[in-house]
């Protein structure tokens, strides 16, 4: 088994998808899912599916991304390196560019699943093994109460909270690791930019993801009229249950403290110049030049995972995209900025 096999199965678990994204097996899966965790309503699962399927259907991405680090392409494989990946699940299938970049690199995958998220996962691992059955004697699962045997392990993903990372970096502080915190996404909006597609941004995952943007830069006496009509697309996630006591709870937080807000179902707008936000509130602030957004941007940019605006600023180090692509990263798209196929090439 080369490299090269590797990618052409991930080319083709991305038809897989495609093409069985309505039927079964998949939606047997995608039921299993929602049923452990709520949250994953399917529409959001086929979503994230979807975008999952243009990202491994990038073949030539993908080995020019590898060629570029030095991996050999059409030489059999004969790395036998374990790297630990211990996965979020804050939203459908979040950990399997980390496992499909580890695969790629040779290594063999040690997956400690999210308890939000261990359905969809191993699903699509099973689909890649009916592809190419050899890569299954690389993929390896473990239980919560095995990850204090460090043994063999030759590098460790993990992703989670501040706090947790924290704890993460102590525990693995001899391993060679990336660790991950939170990190947040914000838009810039200019006076007369179409905004079509931030809705998405906004929206998808009920806002739970690192590229879901948490905070709007906004022009003075900007108008929400727009924003609030496209937003409206989503007005049904008003009615999922654990959704609506986040929105419910941040509403009559701000009505007893007399704090303003725009009531943009589903969304709660608040002026605060913070970059995180709460489930069910997105944050806004003013600016006068977007050229005074750089210095922003610059002094955040390590806590930012990307920014969605037309066109970019003069600011090295942090992600543009442009309104409705937050949530349709690429290959080459590394989260934290952490180039993790750069990494695991000095494994």
């Amino acid at each position: 088994m080369t490299i090269n096999d590797i990618i052409n199965a991930f080319y083709l678990l991305g038809n897989d998808i495609r093409e069985g994204l309505f039927a079964e097996p998949y939606r047997t899966m995608m039921n299993r899912a929602e049923a452990e965790n709520p949250w994953f309503l399917q529409f959001m699962q086929r979503t994230a599916l979807n975008n999952l399927c243009h990202l491994l259907n990038d073949k030539n991405l993908v080995a020019n991304e590898l060629i570029a680090h030095g991996f050999q392409l059409n030489t059999t494989i004969e790395q036998n390196k374990n790297i630990l990946i211990v996965c979020a699940g804050n939203i459908p299938a979040v950990a399997f560019h980390d496992i499909m970049c580890v695969l790629l690199s040779g290594c063999n995958a040690v997956i400690k699943l999210s308890s939000n998220d261990k359905t969809i996962i191993p699903f699509l691992l099973e689909r890649l093994t009916l592809i190419l059955p050899e890569i299954k004697s690389k993929i390896r699962y473990i239980a919560p109460d095995t990850l204090n045997n460090k043994d063999n392990i030759h590098g460790v993903i993990a992703t989670g909270s501040d706090s947790s990372s924290l704890v993460f970096e102590q525990y693995f502080s001899n391993t060679k690791h990336i660790i991950r915190k939170s990190r947040h996404s914000v838009a810039i909006i200019t006076e007369n930019d179409d905004i079509s597609g931030l809705e998405d941004d906004i929206c998808l995952y009920f806002s739970q993801g690192c590229r879901s943007v948490s905070h709007l830069f906004v022009p003075q006496n900007y108008d929400f009229t727009f924003l609030s009509k496209n937003l409206l697309r989503y007005s049904d996630i008003i009615n999922h249950n654990k959704y609506r006591n986040n929105y419910d709870y941040q509403k009559a937080i701000m009505i007893m403290n007399n704090i303003a807000f725009v009531e943009a179902i589903p969304i709660l707008l608040r002026e605060n110049e913070e970059l995180y936000s709460p489930v069910a509130v997105v944050n806004y602030s003013y600016y006068n030049t977007v050229e005074d957004l750089a210095t922003i941007i610059e002094q955040q940019k390590d806590t930012l995972q990307c920014v969605a605006m037309n066109g970019e600023l003069n600011v090295d180090g942090v992600s543009f995209v442009g309104f409705g692509s937050c949530q349709k990263p690429i290959f080459t798209d590394y989260a934290d900025g952490v180039n993790t196929m750069d990494w695991l090439k000095g494994i």
